[in-house]
């Protein structure tokens, strides 16, 4: 069991436009934890975004998560609006309360 509210520890986001796919994209690295995967989607459903792929990789006891997004339209991400986006992602694993 896992508490969907506590913080992760040590938790990395990254924003950016994928070369490839031409779209937006948000790396997410953190520790393997209890919970890891339930917590990265519910801070996206509260920041209202659509998950259109996600690839996941796990090595060495950290967990690599790369989401493509659109926003809550449908729409794609502009990158200032991404860069604010992980940043918020960021501090809700954290369990920094807004």
């Amino acid at each position: 069991e896992f508490n969907l509210d506590a913080g992760l520890k040590q938790v990395e986001t990254e924003f950016y436009v994928d070369p490839v796919f031409h779209l937006p994209a948000l790396l997410i690295e953190a520790n393997n934890q209890p919970g890891l995967f339930y917590k990265v989607m519910y801070a996206i459903w509260q920041e209202d975004l659509l998950v259109v792929n996600a690839n996941l990789l796990v090595w060495r006891g950290r967990t690599r998560l790369i989401l493509y997004l659109l926003g809550p339209n449908g729409n794609l991400i502009p990158d200032y609006l991404g860069q604010k986006i992980a940043e918020s992602i960021r501090r809700r694993l954290l369990g920094q309360v807004f």
